[in-house]
């Protein structure tokens, strides 16, 4: 029987960039010991070629999780409720009883957690199965850059840094509140790169990114913190897919065939150039236009 994971159907990775539209700030947790320091400073981390603003790949999934979860419930179909204990209530807590004695730790298991799980937990993981979808961090330059213009990027995007104000209003009396001054430090500007992977998707979950995008370009998904205050507004571009496949002339999709597990769902391609699998394939431009409409078209008709 053939599991989710257990061969290579089809790679797909997605290069992005992120640009904010209006103040963009993703809070660093825990307090500064500078007393200068803003009260709430914009994540930081570590890299070789200087201490750099990043946007976590954690907050980019959160964005897109949430929404694509509000796009299935509209469509009707299955989304679990979360609790504290995330997952908990999807895959694994269906099943549990029925599977313990026979299929403990076998490749049935995963197969049943799967058709078990949510659409949201088929997609995006909970403790019962692994995700789909993987989301890299993104930092203010492109993989294939220099050091020494990854180092330049790491500083330049400091210019685009400037520190909001936030007060806090008595409700009683209408006016400032005494003490709740506060100050955020935003980005204005700048541009940030990552990519998003996926490992043998199904190809609903390939349209529903596609249909993020567009949403969050749209303004109908904002990214980052003080959403309700006019942040957060982002354009995202897809640059550049590029897929691995089993197929010469095809990217092969999983798809879900009740007991027989998992099999391949080909969308038809240009041939690829290389000579044994994985085949490989790049989209951009106008081929990039056309590999997603026929990912959407084709899925209008399953769906």
């Amino acid at each position: 029987m053939s599991t989710l994971f257990g061969e290579l159907r089809s790679h797909i990775k997605i290069d992005y960039s992120l640009e904010p539209r209006t103040a963009f700030v993703i809070r660093a947790g825990g307090d500064s010991p500078d007393p200068t320091a803003p009260d709430n400073p914009f994540v930081r981390i570590s890299t070789p070629y200087g201490y750099s603003i990043y946007v976590p790949g954690s907050s980019m999934k959160g964005v897109f999780r949430s929404h694509i979860e509000g796009i299935l419930k509209a469509m009707s179909k299955d989304v679990c409720g979360f609790s504290h204990k995330r997952g908990a209530d999807c895959g694994k807590k269906k099943i549990e009883k029925e599977i313990k004695m026979i299929f403990l730790e076998s490749e049935d298991d995963g197969l049943q957690r799967y058709q078990n799980s949510c659409y949201s937990c088929k997609m995006f993981g909970s403790t019962a199965v692994g995700s789909i979808v993987k989301f890299d961090d993104l930092f203010p330059y492109r993989p294939e850059d220099t050091p020494e213009e990854k180092m330049k990027a790491v500083t330049e995007i400091e210019k685009y840094l400037n520190i909001r104000h936030g007060i806090k209003i008595d409700r009683k009396s209408g006016s400032v509140a005494g003490g709740a001054l506060y100050d955020i430090e935003c980005l204005s500007g700048g541009k940030f790169f990552g990519s998003i992977f996926l490992k043998n998707p199904e190809r609903w979950q390939l349209a529903l990114l596609f249909k993020t995008f567009t949403h969050i370009n749209h303004g109908y998904q904002k990214a980052g913190g003080q959403k309700s205050r006019g942040f957060g507004h982002v354009h995202l571009e897809i640059e550049k897919i590029s897929c691995l496949s089993k197929y010469r002339d095809k990217i092969a999709f999983s798809s879900l065939d009740g007991n027989r597990g998992f099999i391949d769902d080909p969308l038809s391609v240009i041939k690829s150039l290389d000579v044994f699998p994985p085949y490989s394939f790049e989209f951009s431009g106008e081929a990039l236009e056309k590999f997603e409409l026929d990912i959407n078209s084709t899925l209008s008709r399953a769906w």
